[in-house]
């Protein structure tokens, strides 16, 4: 419990601005005083309370004060993450045993920031913030949902191990390995299996490197579902030999395939969108650069004429000239700003005729 203790001296401190107690260690347990709060909310209170009980029999443990109403109504997660989170659950474990045995495979590919990721939609589902997702927690969510409960009991059967009440992380990331993995991780994953060097996997030596993670694989449902991504995959249409190269592989996942083509295709509207406004500026290329070169000028101008202005030794004149060109060069500066040059033209003449138009119309 002296970890209990640590985190309301903290949290008290934090609060407060000083520490919960001043006296000795003698006085502190003769004292029947409970530390002052001025926090008006009540939650705190009982936390910090529970936290800093002297009996250490009815000090309150961290993973209770982790529970409390006051923590968690800082991390809630919205609904509709939660929501996606459970699908993107549901969705995995109604896959074929050889897809999902394919999320199993990647989770050790998955390096920290991959399991970052994870971990965020992970607790998510634990609704009562004790770290791991308990069945009692996906009941909860299913009916936060309005899920059959039915649902669970093929989460539990995919995901926990034989005879456990609660899924863990770990087990969790297997839903989600697909959707984080990057193209270095899948490479590593594809070597690993491509154990002769050729660049191309086997249905056997797939098999071999799924059937370790569930005794109920077959060959045949691997060569089936091969014979699916083949059929899937507009290259091998004329070519179905069940044997994959590295492109052929990553037909295997279709999720992250969605992912990439929707990066893809976000790329490609970048680069046109970058395309049409180099198009629209070229017209005032010209313009631009005689427009920046002449702020330029001017800053350089204003920095000279400061130094004038602030250097006593000048004499009275000469400070008042600075004074006075400062003045021309600031106003030439905000000439600039107001005229910027553009594809389409004068950004303040047009700003001072959609100004004149509004005003003919009231």
């Amino acid at each position: 419990r002296l970890d209990s203790w640590s985190l309301g001296t903290i949290m008290y401190t934090i609060l407060e601005g000083r520490l919960p107690y001043k006296h000795t260690a003698d006085r502190m347990l003769k004292s029947e005083n409970r530390p002052l709060i001025s926090c008006g909310d009540t939650e705190v209170h009982a936390v910090i309370d529970g936290l800093l009980s002297i009996s250490p029999s009815d000090r309150m443990e961290c993973a209770q004060a982790l529970r409390s109403q006051w923590f968690r109504k800082y991390w809630r997660t919205p609904t509709e993450f939660v929501e996606s989170t459970f699908s993107k659950m549901m969705a995995f474990c109604g896959e074929s045993l050889p897809q999902r045995l394919f999320g199993r495979f990647l989770v050790k590919f998955l390096d920290d920031r991959n399991l970052r990721k994870i971990t965020q939609s992970y607790y998510a589902l634990d609704m009562d913030g004790d770290g791991i997702v308990s069945e009692k927690d996906l009941q909860a969510v299913a009916k936060m949902l309005h899920k059959p409960k039915k649902s669970i009991d093929r989460l539990m059967y995919c995901l926990a191990p034989p005879g456990a009440s609660s899924i863990s992380c770990w087990c969790f990331a297997e839903t989600m390995a697909e959707d984080v993995i990057d193209g270095r991780a899948l490479r590593l994953a594809f070597e690993s299996i491509d154990q002769d060097g050729s660049q191309e996997i086997t249905p056997p030596e797939l098999f071999e490197t799924l059937h370790p993670l569930n005794p109920e694989l077959t060959l045949e449902q691997v060569i089936h579902h091969i014979g699916i991504v083949e059929l899937n995959c507009a290259s091998n249409m004329e070519l179905h030999d069940h044997t994959l190269d590295f492109d052929e592989f990553c037909q295997l996942f279709p999720t992250r395939m969605q992912r990439v083509q929707e990066l893809d295709r976000r790329g490609e509207e970048a680069l046109m969108r970058s395309m049409e406004l180099r198009t629209r500026f070229e017209s005032v290329r010209e313009v631009t650069w005689e427009w920046i070169h002449r702020l330029e000028s001017v800053l350089q101008e204003l920095n000279t004429l400061k130094g004038l202005a602030i250097e006593k030794f000048r004499g009275e004149r000469a400070r008042d000239d600075a004074v006075d060109s400062l003045r021309i060069n600031l106003k030439l500066a905000d000439t600039c700003f107001r005229h910027t040059p553009g594809p389409d033209g004068d950004l303040e003449a047009k700003h001072e005729a959609s100004k004149r138009e509004r005003a003919k119309r009231r």
